[in-house]
């Protein structure tokens, strides 16, 4: 029984991947940062595009945080936020922005999790 502990007391660990784990640490903390901008913003975007667009919010079935986002997705991925007015147009792309480097993060943090598991 003593000899197990002496073993494992004397077993170094991989430093690569503790590094790893610390950097993982990091990366989940910077994508919740993103993932709050990302709500703020996406609240405040469809708030004056309501006040703005009326007409557009509502043919695009009066979307909130939490419904019909397919069409949120639309209207910013889509041709149609090139006449919305400057500022919508600017939050829009922004938000399309972020959406890419949220996407981008997940796939970074999944592939150096598959490699610290």
């Amino acid at each position: 029984m003593e000899d197990i502990q002496i073993i494992s007391a004397t077993r170094t660990p991989n430093t690569a991947l503790l590094q790893m784990a610390d950097l993982m640490q990091y990366g989940v903390l910077l994508l919740l940062l993103c993932l709050l901008v990302y709500v703020g913003l996406t609240s405040s975007f469809l708030k004056q595009l309501k006040a703005s667009e009326p007409a557009l919010w509502q043919s695009l079935g009066s979307p909130t945080l939490l419904n019909n986002n397919r069409a949120l997705f639309a209207l910013l991925f889509g041709q149609a936020n090139r006449a919305l007015p400057e500022t919508l147009a600017d939050k829009a792309k922004i938000l399309r922005y972020l959406t890419y480097l949220i996407i981008l993060m997940i796939v970074v943090l999944t592939v150096v999790l598959s490699f610290i598991i």
